[in-house]
């Protein structure tokens, strides 16, 4: 009977043990990479702002008063933030610079892949530093001109009419840079031209006033904006 006893517990024992290709209970535990990140946006979301010089590097003539051509333009853009009602303008819609430099029809792209959902109002930067050259027709001839200056710290502000990130969707918006209406601002036949033949407008001209605010107007929210989903 002590045998059979002992034979009894044995066999319970060795029920309770998975054998070969028994794989046991399943595993319950959570799997720690399913759950998302409550901290992170939703998959997809991004603002982009997308920069277009008008009229563009290279082109046809403006048609306006002096006929100007951009050849070359350098815009350096600092403290860049993107304001709304979920981004006051941290690390998420800032940028510490932003160089523009357009080559014939090609856009500069500001992205903000992890920019929260929600209306934003705005987006404002400072315009450090410019340089814009190319030629305007003055009396049937093509005269090279230059504009530029350092230390800029021109404050920018483009409104963007409560423009709406959904969640899971990507935004971009085109914002157009009148670069037209800076040059012909400035009256070419009263500058006088330098020692190598080009009419330059710096901090020391009469115009250079004029050029500043032009340009603190020339950022232009085109309305042209897309959305899709990520």
């Amino acid at each position: 009977m002590r045998h059979a006893g002992m034979l009894s517990i044995l066999g319970l024992a060795l029920a309770g043990c998975p054998g070969p290709g028994d794989d046991g209970p399943p595993d319950l535990t959570p799997d720690a990479g399913s759950e998302p990140d409550a901290g992170e946006p939703p998959a997809g979301a991004g603002l982009v702002f997308q920069f277009e010089s008008e009229p563009q590097l290279g082109g046809d003539d403006s048609g306006g008063e002096y006929n100007l051509v951009i050849d070359e333009v350098v815009l350096t853009l600092v403290q860049v933030r993107a304001i709304g009602d979920s981004a006051p303008g941290d690390e998420r819609t800032s940028a510490d610079q932003l160089v523009l430099s357009w080559a014939g029809g090609e856009a500069e792209e500001l992205d903000f892949p992890q920019a929260p959902p929600g209306f934003y109002a705005q987006l404002l930067a400072e315009l450090a530093s410019y340089e814009i050259a190319g030629t305007v027709q003055i009396s049937g001839d093509r005269v090279p001109f230059r504009i530029a200056e350092s230390g800029a710290n021109l404050e920018i502000a483009i409104g963007l009419d409560g423009l709406e990130l959904e969640p899971g969707m990507d935004r971009t918006v085109t914002i157009t840079v009148e670069l037209g209406d800076v040059i012909e601002a400035v009256e070419w036949d009263q500058i006088p031209e330098g020692d190598d033949g080009v009419l330059r407008v710096s901090p020391e001209s009469a115009y250079m006033q004029t050029v500043r605010e032009q340009l603190q107007d020339s950022f232009d929210d085109d309305d042209g904006d897309s959305s899709g989903p990520g």
